[in-house]
């Protein structure tokens, strides 16, 4: 390290350490070591605050990882099965990140299991190409024909029924395969299940087909605060599928028979008022949908039809 000229030698300017020893009568050659710790006190300080820095940062940085994992832990534990299968391009994304650390992750991994891990590099490093996991599909091409000429010829049949005609002519299949193959081809006979979005039901092509001409109805509550108390009040309401116009009855503490009537009386001739055409009226399976309901619509010359049993999508514009 190299030292001001002062500790060596008697310059020309001003030196702090001889000077001092000067006035305090010390030897200057007991004070040298006292000013060399002082000039290397800066780097000291520097090494104390970026301890003090990375010290922080650590603190900050152990609570995240351990929310992150356990995160991991809680989307886990909700995955149907114990088994998180990647496809080929997400193994390369986590062993490319796993190398950054040298592939000491044992205490990271979450979803496989270590071992598995360490087989997925040494297959990298070999360069072997990776495959998908799983058992390959074995549908031939003349079941795939037979599945969906069932499927399209039988709009009623869902994958149960279509499973059960193909195992009395000797073709075991699974429910999941032929779902598989239907989705594929974007046709699902299942009315009751909640179809994955773009795949046309005979449910939906129904709706979509007759959408002028269909009116849901549907009772709503609503928690109203009164002199006397908390009250529920009920409501019941009607609207056109086509133009998506709403009739809102009044609301009433009392929805019984009566009221429920005098509303779909009033429906009918807002109806009239709107010119609009009702021959479905979709409604669920609540209780407060009478008999003598039943029969109003009918002299309508509308027909009703009811929603499956705790299906309310398939009445989604009322219920929503």
């Amino acid at each position: 390290m190299q030292y001001p000229a002062a500790f060596v030698s008697d310059p020309p300017c001003f030196s702090p350490a001889r000077t001092w020893a000067k006035m305090s009568g010390t030897p200057f050659r007991t004070l040298r070591p006292v000013f060399e710790k002082m000039l290397d006190m800066p780097t000291q300080w520097f090494h104390t605050f970026l301890s003090l820095l990375i010290t922080t940062y650590a603190t900050r940085r152990d609570p995240q990882v351990r929310f992150f994992k356990l995160q991991v832990e809680l989307l886990q534990a909700r995955l149907p099965g114990n088994r998180v299968i990647l496809t080929p391009e997400e193994r390369n994304r986590l062993t490319k990140i796993g190398a950054e650390l040298d592939h000491q992750v044992h205490d990271l991994l979450g979803i496989v299991a270590p071992k598995t891990y360490k087989r997925w590099f040494r297959e990298q490093d070999a360069s072997r190409t990776i495959g998908r996991v799983g058992r390959p599909r074995k549908i031939t091409a003349s079941l795939r024909a037979l599945i969906l000429r069932l499927a399209k010829e039988n709009m009623g049949w869902g994958t149960k029924r279509i499973v059960g005609e193909l195992k009395k002519l000797a073709l075991p299949i699974s429910r999941g395969s032929v779902r598989r193959v239907l989705e594929d081809e974007g046709i699902l006979p299942d009315p009751e299940r909640n179809a994955p979005h773009g795949v046309m039901t005979p449910w939906r092509t129904f709706i979509k087909t007759h959408a002028n001409v269909i009116v849901a109805t549907d009772f709503f509550c609503k928690t109203v605060w009164t002199p006397t108390g908390k009250r529920i009040a009920y409501g019941l309401m009607f609207i056109h599928l086509g133009s998506k116009k709403v009739f809102v009855s009044p609301g009433t503490y009392h929805p019984n028979e009566t009221w429920a009537l005098q509303q779909a009386r009033n429906a009918s001739m807002w109806l009239e008022d709107e010119e609009i055409d009702m021959r479905f009226l979709i409604r669920d399976r609540d209780t407060k949908y009478t008999a003598s309901l039943d029969r109003l619509i009918q002299s309508m010359e509308a027909e009703t039809i009811r929603s499956p049993f705790r299906s309310p999508i398939a009445n989604c514009y009322a219920e929503s």
